[in-house]
């Protein structure tokens, strides 16, 4: 792993990070531009998604999906694009002597894509497929409940991949007002890993002096306004009840981001986890269940997630509640503290073996923090955090009037379920 980055701003303010790793194999260039759906509104919701889609199907240098494809495919790379609530990123990773063609194709895609009536019909076929998917995945689509739940018709309770109305009303015209009012060099992040040198960087900057500084949309802070357990449920005929429990917390520029990790990671991170051994080890309710900390940029939640018999909800949620008040009313114990911080360490070390996973690092600490603190450094604030600290973060967070619970089943019991959520 690099122990420093080289760093570069160009004159119109885009960020070029350089990660430095001598014995690696391949050269990551990912390109994180900060909007995604958090900056869309109902009318053009899932734009941020539809546009990462439509990079990829031609420029005026490559006219086609193909074209741009099979070019990438000749150098044996591997090549994708993401969306998510607050950023969107494309990255191509190949090997070292490629770089300057991965830099040409990535700076094409950005700058000069077609964005074409034809191919904009055709993807839209392609979204609704890839919405009708993750409704038939409950363990995914729970998600998207959940998050209705705390912030409605905001930003924030909006599906990253839009709807299928919202879809059908998006234009040409708005696919290309998008890019030009919210891709800009001063909410771009570029980053170049593997064997890589200040050299690389100038080369970077010249391929990307198209991008200019502009004036961005801002992220705006959801409404957060609750009194009460809240319950949304979703039938749908399944074998299995599948469940997000969970409280709204904090941005993830707080400073006790840190001690949420490590809260998580007690609560349901891993296999020794409370909840997975009294769920799953113990009781056998279910397959899965996991804790899901998500802190981004302007608001965030802790909350766990799982699939149960249908007929154990009620069991698998008075469980989850109890297991709340217990960290509340005792906190964790010495073992468990160091365990859930030598299982971050771990986990985080091993993740970032690779050029890509240290590029996405980077450009996220870059992105959402404007400054490029090493995992090192991340994990020694980890470190520091107290049994203490993991108390007093329980019993802020885990109260009746943060706590929200969205579930996907044939049936459930509402009454039953408000009772036991009231007890926390």
């Amino acid at each position: 792993m690099s122990k420093y980055i080289l760093r570069r701003i160009s004159k119109s303010g885009l960020r070029i990070l350089g990660v430095p790793l001598a014995d690696s194999q391949s050269t990551t260039v990912l390109v994180l531009v900060g909007v995604g759906s958090d900056y869309e509104n109902k009318k053009i919701n899932g734009a941020s998604h539809f546009l990462e889609h439509l990079m990829f199907k031609g420029t005026k240098k490559r006219p086609s999906a193909f074209l741009i494809s099979s070019e990438l495919d000749d150098m044996g790379a591997e090549y994708n694009a993401f969306t998510s609530n607050y950023y969107t990123g494309y990255y191509i990773k190949a090997e070292k002597n490629y770089l300057s063609k991965m830099l040409d194709v990535v700076s094409d895609m950005l700058f000069n894509s077609l964005y074409s009536k034809e191919e904009i019909e055709r993807e839209r076929g392609v979204i609704f497929g890839e919405i009708d998917m993750y409704e038939d995945m409950p363990n995914h689509h729970v998600e998207d409940v959940f998050t209705e739940l705390l912030y409605k018709d905001q930003p924030p309770g909006l599906p990253v991949t839009g709807t299928k109305k919202s879809l059908k009303n998006i234009s040409q015209r708005d696919i290309v007002n998008y890019v030009k009012d919210n891709y800009g060099a001063q909410n771009t992040v570029l980053v170049l890993s593997g064997r890589i040198r200040d050299e690389d960087l100038k080369l970077a900057e010249k391929y990307f002096e198209d991008l200019k500084r502009k004036k961005i949309t801002e992220q705006k802070i959801p409404r957060e306004i609750q009194k009460s357990p809240a319950i949304k449920f979703l039938r749908k005929k399944t074998d299995q009840t599948h469940f997000m429990l969970g409280s709204r917390a904090f941005s993830v520029k707080d400073k006790r981001r840190h001690i949420a990790s490590v809260l998580s990671v007690i609560l349901g991170g891993n296999m020794s986890s409370r909840l997975f051994i009294k769920i799953r080890e113990r009781e056998g309710l279910g397959y899965y269940i996991h804790s899901n900390l998500d802190l981004r940029p302007k608001y965030g939640f802790l909350a766990f997630n799982g699939g149960v018999h249908n007929d154990k909800i009620l069991r698998a949620v008075d469980i989850i509640i109890n297991e709340l008040k217990d960290i509340k009313r005792n906190g964790a114990n010495a073992e468990e503290l160091e365990r859930a911080k030598n299982y971050i360490e771990g986990k985080m070390l091993v993740g970032l073996d690779t050029s890509d996973a240290l590029a996405n690092f980077y450009a996220s600490e870059e992105l959402i923090f404007n400054k490029s603190d090493s995992p090192r450094e991340c994990l020694k604030q980890v470190k520091k955090v107290s049994l203490k600290d993991v108390k007093n973060l329980a019993e802020e967070i885990f109260v009746k009037e943060r706590l929200n619970l969205a579930l996907i089943g044939p049936d459930i019991d509402h009454a039953g379920l408000y009772k036991i959520l009231e007890k926390i």
